[in-house]
């Protein structure tokens, strides 16, 4: 097995790779349990963003498309807030946190880097 340090988002992490023999891939039939299907919102891909005392922050970089939230707006756990597209599809950004949105720090059209702080809920 051959061990490599990969970083991603600036945190490293040590991997193994174990070689294979280059034999052909044989598919084996396993057992199947039913699992519930993710269902994502309207218009994307779901992702939680990151929330940290109330700020929360984009999972990648990419560009705002919609605001989904104003100042002042409840919010739940679950509940859409910003529509980021990366490498031309389209991420739902939701909350992690019930609560009132007191600052949203982005605007449509605004590229945003990885872990930078969209808005602000408290």
């Amino acid at each position: 097995m051959k061990k490599f340090k990969v970083s991603i988002n600036d945190e490293e992490y040590e991997v193994g790779v174990q070689e294979l023999p280059d034999e052909p891939a044989v598919a084996r039939e396993t057992a199947r349990r039913a699992v519930a299907p993710i269902q994502p919102a309207a218009g994307g891909t779901p992702l939680f963003a990151r929330e940290t005392g109330g700020q929360v922050t984009s999972p990648l970089p990419g560009i705002v498309t919609s605001i989904m939230v104003e100042a002042g707006m409840t919010v739940h756990k679950g509940d859409a807030l910003v529509i980021i597209e990366a490498m031309k599809m389209e991420n739902v950004i939701t909350s992690t946190v019930d609560g009132t949105v007191k600052e949203i720090r982005v605007a449509k059209g605004e590229s945003v880097n990885a872990q930078e702080i969209l808005l602000v809920i408290g």
